[in-house]
């Protein structure tokens, strides 16, 4: 028994470098037991030798690459699936009396992920601040007589509210990755965790934008010139 997959799927990380992706799709099989249920597919890479003597030759094909303002380093294109053979055996769940839900295992993947985009934005942002702080330290200026920033109360206010937002926000990210693994370690499952997960990547995203934001002013004229890396940090938020 196989499958074939027809369609394509946009905004996929780094596709030309995997040598399988999991594809959600959804069944149209007529009279099969999972028609009309979303399933997990294991798809090789059609450019890669890894699995598609499995699936006849066939695998996805990466095209439209896309060209976009920040994260130059990592790849985001689209993937199409023309008549691509799927055996039975690389659906996800397949072991069961039926698949597994597609849609269960997706949910459950992006809980575990989410937090991890969270952190990164933070992760970010933290350098970005920490570009600022030690531009305002190390860079004095004010004509006859040096003004070192941190010297002047409204910076360290401004320094200071961006530290105690990040603060917030990796508490946050640390509270849900343990939510998350009391959760799998318990083997139950429950939807506080997936509220927090959800939450935490909405907040600290947001909050990574505003952060790079305000520490790039922070700079003045310096902030928005490719002499310093706080600019590729903005993009990159």
């Amino acid at each position: 028994t196989f499958y074939r997959l027809n369609g394509s799927k946009q905004y996929i990380t780094e596709p030309s470098r995997s040598d399988f992706c999991i594809a959600f799709a959804r069944d149209l099989t007529p009279n099969n037991s999972t028609y009309d249920k979303i399933l997990a597919f294991i798809v090789p890479n059609k450019s890669k030798a890894t699995l598609i003597e499995k699936t006849d030759g066939t695998g996805y094909i990466v095209t439209g690459k896309q060209k976009k303002l920040g994260l130059h380093a990592s790849e985001t294109a689209t993937l199409e699936f023309d008549n691509v053979r799927v055996p039975e055996e690389f659906v996800l769940g397949v072991g069961n009396e039926e698949p597994m839900n597609g849609l269960l295992i997706a949910q459950y993947a992006l809980e575990r992920s989410r937090p991890t985009i969270a952190a990164q934005a933070l992760g970010n942002a933290w350098g970005a601040l920490d570009d600022a702080v030690s531009w305002g330290v190390y860079t004095p200026r004010g004509g006859k007589q040096n003004i070192h920033l941190p010297k002047l109360s409204e910076y360290r206010r401004q320094v200071g509210d961006l530290i105690n937002q990040l603060a917030r926000e990796i508490a946050y990210v640390f509270a849900t990755a343990a939510a998350l693994d009391k959760m799998y370690t318990d083997g139950q499952h429950f939807d506080v965790p997936g509220m927090y997960s959800a939450g935490s990547k909405l907040t600290a995203t947001e909050a990574g934008l505003t952060i790079c934001s305000r520490a790039m002013n922070l700079m003045g004229g310096a902030g928005y010139t490719t002499d310093y890396l706080i600019e590729k940090r903005f993009r990159d938020s």
